[in-house]
C-alpha cells in the first residue's frame, strides 16, 4: 500500500469520498484518476494507485450504490423483453388462426408458404430480440442480488460432536 500522508487526513478522506461517489455513479476510471491527479498534483501512477486502492477497499460500498439504478435498468429490460415476445407471439397466434380457416389444400399450402416467410423475416427476430433483452433483464437482476457476507467460520473444518462416542 502507498503512502499518501503528503495530503491532510480530511483533503484524503474527502478525495476517498469523491472516488467512491464517482465510481459508484458509474465514472469510468481514467476520468477519476485524470480529476485526483490533477486535485492532489500527483503523477499518473500514484493517482491510479490511490484509486485502485479505493476501489477495492470499498467495492462492497461501490456496489450496493450501483444496485438500485442496475435493477431498475433489468427490469426496463426485462419488461421489454416479456412485451416484444408477447405481441410476437399474439400475432404467431393470429397466422394459426388464419391458416385454421382455410378449406382448400391449395389455399392452404399457399397460405402456409406465405406465412413461414412472413415468421421467418419479421417474427423470428422480433423474438430472437424479445428473448434476449428478457434474459439480459434476467441475468442483471440475479447479478444485483445481495450476496450473503462470508462468514468468518468459513473454510474451518468441523470436529465432530464432542459428546458423541
Amino acid at each position: 500500500m502507498e503512502d499518501y500522508s503528503e495530503g491532510s487526513t480530511e483533503n484524503l478522506v474527502a478525495l476517498e469520498t469523491y472516488v467512491v461517489d464517482e465510481l459508484a455513479g458509474g465514472l469510468k476510471p481514467d476520468t477519476i484518476i485524470f480529476e485526483v491527479a490533477q486535485r492532489q498534483g500527483w503523477d499518473w501512477s500514484q493517482a491510479k494507485a490511490f484509486v485502485n486502492q479505493i476501489a477495492e477497499s470499498q467495492n462492497s460500498v461501490i456496489q450496493r450504490r450501483q444496485r438500485p439504478l442496475l435493477r431498475i435498468m433489468s427490469v426496463l429490460l426485462m419488461a421489454a423483453g416479456t412485451l416484444l415476445l408477447g405481441l410476437t407471439v399474439l400475432r404467431l397466434f393470429d397466422y394459426f388462426a388464419v391458416l385454421s380457416r382455410q378449406n382448400s389444400d391449395l389455399g392452404f399450402l399457399t397460405l402456409l408458404v406465405s406465412v413461414i416467410g412472413m415468421v421467418a423475416t419479421r417474427e423470428l427476430p422480433q423474438l430472437i430480440w424479445g428473448a434476449g433483452l428478457l434474459l439480459s433483464g434476467l441475468v442483471g437482476w440475479w447479478r444485483t442480488m445481495p450476496r450473503p457476507e462470508p462468514s468468518e467460520l468459513d473454510g474451518i473444518e468441523d470436529e465432530g460432536d464432542p459428546f458423541s462416542l
